[in-house]
């Protein structure tokens, strides 16, 4: 299992994390998700790319992007390393017809 550290709150972020923006964004972020049921997943296809996505039950899409103005696909990822679990979407796999 790789080592990692979970920055999950907006004060981890700021001794953890560069960019003053990033325990707001972290925390709208969290307001969003948390809590919410996937009912979805798979890829939306935007300009002949195939961005892997997740649904939520409000009608939210979390997408995969290469950076965070959305330029070009990314990959989205299922780990659980004490399931012996790895998943996940990338555009490399899928292209739009």
């Amino acid at each position: 299992m790789p080592t990692a550290q979970i920055i999950d709150t907006p004060q981890k972020a700021v001794t953890h994390l560069r960019g003053t923006a990033v325990p707001k964004i972290l925390g709208d972020f969290k307001q969003a998700v948390v809590g919410r049921k996937v009912i979805n997943a798979g890829y939306l296809t935007v300009y002949g790319e195939a961005y892997p996505f997740v649904e939520l039950d409000d009608g939210t899409f979390i997408t995969a992007a290469a950076d965070d103005e959305g330029n070009g696909p990314g990959v989205l990822k299922a780990e659980n390393y004490d399931a012996n679990l790895e998943e996940g979407l990338c555009q490399t796999e899928a292209t739009a017809a």
